[in-house]
């Protein structure tokens, strides 16, 4: 998908389902995404894959909340495994203002967090609480 291209809720779907078998290619192959695939699970049964638009850069899930019906990756969640801590990473960065470089990549990032694998679910549910414009994708 590219970023201003029209989205509609059936194309979202059809991305969450392929981001699910994407990871399920990788476990099979060896990599440690278990607990990105049980997030992505839980995404597509809560309903939230209506609303938000997947990606996957090497072994990381991306989030991000679409603009009037078009993808948008200027707020971008991070959701990715750490092989040498085995903790799950989650980074929140928010281009909103900024130009996309790599002069701007600290400005960027609004929220980081640590998790272990078990607590994945958990993190991504708190972030969508605390985080503005991203409350709305629990309450629709």
């Amino acid at each position: 998908m590219n970023e201003g291209n029209l989205i509609t809720e059936s194309e979202l779907l059809k991305s969450w389902r392929e981001t699910l078998h994407f990871f399920d290619d990788m476990i099979e192959n060896g990599h440690k995404v278990r607990s990105i695939r049980f997030l992505v699970r839980h995404i597509i049964d809560k309903g939230y894959s209506k609303r938000l638009v997947p990606g996957t850069s090497l072994f990381s899930l991306l989030i991000s909340i679409p603009t009037n019906n078009t993808v948008d990756y200027s707020k971008t969640l991070q959701v990715s495994f750490n092989d040498l801590t085995q903790k799950v990473e989650f980074n929140y960065r928010n281009y909103t203002g900024l130009e996309r470089s790599s002069d701007n990549l600290k400005k960027s990032l609004r929220w980081s967090e640590y998790c272990e694998q078990t607590e994945v679910v958990d993190v991504f549910e708190h972030f969508l609480m605390i985080t503005e414009g991203w409350e709305d994708i629990i309450n629709k």
